[in-house]
C-alpha cells in the first residue's frame, strides 16, 4: 500500500499562501491549509485522499467547492461521522 499527502502551492496544513483584501476574501490563488481556511473560502477539490492544503481561489473564478462551516472537533478519537452531522 503506497500512502502520501499532498501539498499545494507549497503549503503545510496550516499555512496561507493565498492574498485576502481588507474584508478578508481572496484575491489571489495560492496554496492554503487545511488548517487556515475560513467559511466562504472557495477551492479546488483535490483528487487525493489524504491532504494538508488546497489550491485556493477568489470566488469569482471557477472553483470545485467553497467552505461553509466550521466548528472544533472534542478531544479523544474520531467519534465517526454520524456523531458530527
Amino acid at each position: 500500500m503506497v500512502a502520501g499527502i499532498a501539498v499545494f502551492g507549497g503549503a503545510n496544513a496550516f499555512d496561507a499562501n493565498t492574498t485576502r483584501d481588507e474584508s478578508g476574501e481572496i484575491v489571489e490563488a495560492g496554496g492554503l491549509g487545511v488548517f487556515a481556511m475560513e467559511v466562504g473560502d472557495c477551492f479546488q477539490v483535490p483528487i487525493e485522499d489524504l491532504v494538508q492544503s488546497v489550491e485556493a481561489v477568489p470566488c469569482t473564478e471557477p472553483h470545485d467547492a467553497q467552505v461553509y462551516a466550521k466548528f472544533d472537533m472534542p478531544d479523544g478519537p474520531y467519534p465517526g461521522e454520524p456523531a458530527i452531522y
